[in-house]
Protein backbone atom coordinates (compact mmCIF):
# COMPACT_ATOMS: atom_id res chain seq x y z
CA UNK A 1 0.00 0.00 0.00
CA UNK A 2 1.04 3.71 -0.46
CA UNK A 3 1.58 6.34 1.49
CA UNK A 4 -0.66 9.02 0.43
CA UNK A 5 1.28 12.31 -0.69
CA UNK A 6 4.48 13.39 -2.81
CA UNK A 7 7.26 10.87 -2.43
CA UNK A 8 10.12 11.53 -4.93
CA UNK A 9 10.90 8.03 -4.94
CA UNK A 10 7.55 6.99 -6.67
CA UNK A 11 6.90 7.16 -10.25
CA UNK A 12 5.34 10.65 -11.56
CA UNK A 13 4.01 11.69 -15.04
CA UNK A 14 2.41 14.22 -16.22
CA UNK A 15 -0.02 14.80 -19.11
CA UNK A 16 -0.90 18.19 -21.17
CA UNK A 17 -4.50 18.91 -22.80
CA UNK A 18 -3.98 17.27 -25.47
CA UNK A 19 -3.47 13.80 -24.11
CA UNK A 20 0.76 13.64 -24.36
CA UNK A 21 3.18 12.81 -21.76
CA UNK A 22 5.25 15.73 -21.16
CA UNK A 23 7.60 14.65 -18.33
CA UNK A 24 8.65 11.52 -16.23
CA UNK A 25 10.21 11.59 -13.14
CA UNK A 26 13.35 9.24 -12.98
CA UNK A 27 11.88 6.48 -10.62
CA UNK A 28 8.85 6.32 -13.40
CA UNK A 29 12.12 5.26 -15.62
CA UNK A 30 13.26 3.12 -13.13
CA UNK A 31 10.92 1.16 -11.96
CA UNK A 32 8.43 0.79 -14.94
CA UNK A 33 10.77 0.10 -16.98
CA UNK A 34 10.07 2.93 -19.71
CA UNK A 35 12.63 5.66 -20.59
CA UNK A 36 11.85 9.61 -20.83
CA UNK A 37 13.04 9.49 -24.54
CA UNK A 38 9.94 6.82 -25.11
CA UNK A 39 7.81 8.22 -23.45
CA UNK A 40 8.06 12.22 -23.74
CA UNK A 41 5.59 13.52 -26.15
CA UNK A 42 3.85 9.99 -26.86
CA UNK A 43 -0.09 9.52 -26.70
CA UNK A 44 -1.21 8.68 -22.92
CA UNK A 45 -2.51 5.61 -24.27
CA UNK A 46 0.91 3.93 -24.56
CA UNK A 47 0.33 3.05 -21.29
CA UNK A 48 -3.15 2.27 -21.23
CA UNK A 49 -3.79 -1.79 -21.64
CA UNK A 50 -6.37 -1.50 -24.72
CA UNK A 51 -9.12 -3.12 -22.68
CA UNK A 52 -9.53 0.13 -20.47
CA UNK A 53 -8.65 2.70 -23.23
CA UNK A 54 -12.23 3.23 -24.08
CA UNK A 55 -13.04 4.02 -20.05
CA UNK A 56 -10.48 5.79 -20.17
CA UNK A 57 -11.62 8.08 -22.44
CA UNK A 58 -15.29 8.31 -21.80
CA UNK A 59 -13.99 9.47 -17.75
CA UNK A 60 -11.51 12.16 -19.59
CA UNK A 61 -14.51 13.63 -21.65
CA UNK A 62 -16.64 13.49 -19.06
CA UNK A 63 -14.30 15.53 -16.47
CA UNK A 64 -13.65 17.89 -19.36
CA UNK A 65 -17.43 18.43 -20.01
CA UNK A 66 -18.48 18.69 -17.05
CA UNK A 67 -15.34 19.28 -14.39
CA UNK A 68 -16.90 17.11 -11.86
CA UNK A 69 -14.00 14.96 -10.75
CA UNK A 70 -14.51 11.62 -9.60
CA UNK A 71 -11.54 9.89 -8.91
CA UNK A 72 -9.08 13.09 -8.89
CA UNK A 73 -6.71 12.81 -5.76
CA UNK A 74 -8.12 8.84 -4.60
CA UNK A 75 -5.94 6.31 -4.68
CA UNK A 76 -6.86 3.89 -7.84
CA UNK A 77 -5.44 0.68 -8.92
CA UNK A 78 -4.80 0.05 -12.40
CA UNK A 79 -2.67 -1.86 -14.61
CA UNK A 80 -0.20 0.02 -16.61
CA UNK A 81 1.84 -1.34 -19.50
CA UNK A 82 5.17 -1.92 -19.65
CA UNK A 83 7.51 -1.59 -22.70
CA UNK A 84 7.40 -5.19 -23.36
CA UNK A 85 4.03 -5.07 -23.73
CA UNK A 86 3.55 -6.98 -19.81
CA UNK A 87 1.14 -4.88 -17.35
CA UNK A 88 2.22 -4.05 -13.55
CA UNK A 89 -0.53 -2.86 -10.94
CA UNK A 90 -0.27 0.52 -9.99
CA UNK A 91 -1.42 2.54 -7.24
CA UNK A 92 -2.21 5.82 -8.78
CA UNK A 93 -3.14 9.26 -7.65
CA UNK A 94 -4.25 11.70 -10.30
CA UNK A 95 -4.45 15.47 -9.89
CA UNK A 96 -5.62 17.92 -12.18
CA UNK A 97 -5.13 21.84 -12.91
CA UNK A 98 -6.49 24.32 -14.79
CA UNK A 99 -4.02 26.55 -16.78
CA UNK A 100 -5.25 28.73 -19.21
CA UNK A 101 -8.22 27.49 -19.37
CA UNK A 102 -6.83 24.34 -20.04
CA UNK A 103 -6.46 20.81 -18.20
CA UNK A 104 -2.83 19.19 -16.75
CA UNK A 105 -2.63 16.01 -15.40
CA UNK A 106 -0.12 14.62 -13.18
CA UNK A 107 -0.33 11.03 -11.80
CA UNK A 108 1.63 9.58 -9.13
CA UNK A 109 2.11 5.98 -8.86
CA UNK A 110 3.18 3.09 -6.84
CA UNK A 111 4.02 0.18 -8.55
CA UNK A 112 1.93 -2.57 -6.27
CA UNK A 113 3.84 -6.14 -5.28
CA UNK A 114 2.09 -9.39 -6.88
CA UNK A 115 -0.87 -9.86 -4.27
CA UNK A 116 -0.69 -6.45 -2.86
CA UNK A 117 -3.53 -4.29 -2.84
CA UNK A 118 -6.95 -3.84 -2.32
CA UNK A 119 -8.63 -5.14 -5.07
CA UNK A 120 -10.18 -1.66 -5.95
Amino acid sequence: MCTPGWQADLPWIGVNHLGLIVAVNEPFEEQLGWSAAALLGQPLQILIPPLYRDAHNHALARFIGFEKPVILGQPIELPCLQPDGRTVRVELQLHADKQDGEWHFGALMCPLAAGEGSGR
